[in-house]
């Protein structure tokens, strides 16, 4: 990333610093990125970048505490879902995190999305506007999640659903009701037949595709209907 005369470098560094400290996230994260941009703030740059950019996470965990990126998307879940109770998850083991998207004049797309791990999967994709500042996603959840007391037995739900996240940096907008609605029916110990919500990458096709090393997918965002394997 060629940086313009003058552009100070602490802008970053500083973030870096003043981002949440996550002392149980704990893992080697791989970057591949070849991008280019113009302009005289970071946020300039990043509205006009272009290029490949990859992050590949093998074995390792992630911290769900407060302050943290996971545990602010855990807490909007329980908010959204009461049943789930506010029982801590603790660190997270991560058995393959994966993202890669291409950037074309500041608007990301993404090739591979995986976070897979201890309660499950997240993976889906879609787009980010770093010109617009913007959201438009489509995240595919299945998950297993600790309840608290529903009926004898039930001690998880298990929550296989897309989750729209729309909006801007400043107001995201996750809708949590597909999640909610499939949520309440897992919590009837199964009663209900489940819902396919599409196809998920295999934890090595993601990373080799993090890394720049893989062909990236030509259809990131799971169609409706689909099946995949299942944890």
């Amino acid at each position: 990333l060629p940086l313009p005369g003058g552009l100070p470098v602490a802008p970053p560094i500083a973030l870096g610093a003043a981002a949440p400290v996550a002392p149980a996230t704990l893992g080697r994260v791989d970057l591949e990125a070849d991008l280019h941009g113009a302009g005289e703030s970071w946020r300039a740059l990043a509205g006009t970048a272009s290029g490949p950019l990859g992050l590949a996470m093998g074995e390792g965990q992630l911290d769900t505490g407060p302050g943290t990126l996971l545990g602010t998307a855990l807490g909007d879940l329980r908010r959204a879902m009461p049943q789930l109770g506010r029982q801590p998850m603790g660190p997270v083991p991560i058995r393959c995190g994966a993202l890669r998207v291409q950037m074309e004049n500041g608007l990301a797309r993404s090739q591979a999305f995986l976070i897979e791990g201890g309660p499950g999967r997240v993976g889906g994709g879609g787009s980010v506007s770093f010109a617009e500042e913007s959201l438009q996603l489509r995240l595919l959840l299945d998950l297993d999640l600790p309840v608290g007391k529903l009926l004898d037995g039930v001690n998880s739900i298990r929550l296989r659903a897309p989750l729209p996240i729309t909006g801007s940096f400043a107001r995201p907008r996750a809708d949590y009701g597909q999640a909610v609605a499939r949520g309440a029916m897992s919590a009837l110990g199964g009663l209900v037949p489940e819902a396919p919500i599409g196809p998920f990458l295999d934890c090595d096709v993601a990373l080799a595709i993090a890394r720049g090393t893989g062909r990236p997918t030509l259809a990131p965002i799971a169609a409706p209907g689909g099946t995949g394997p299942r944890l």
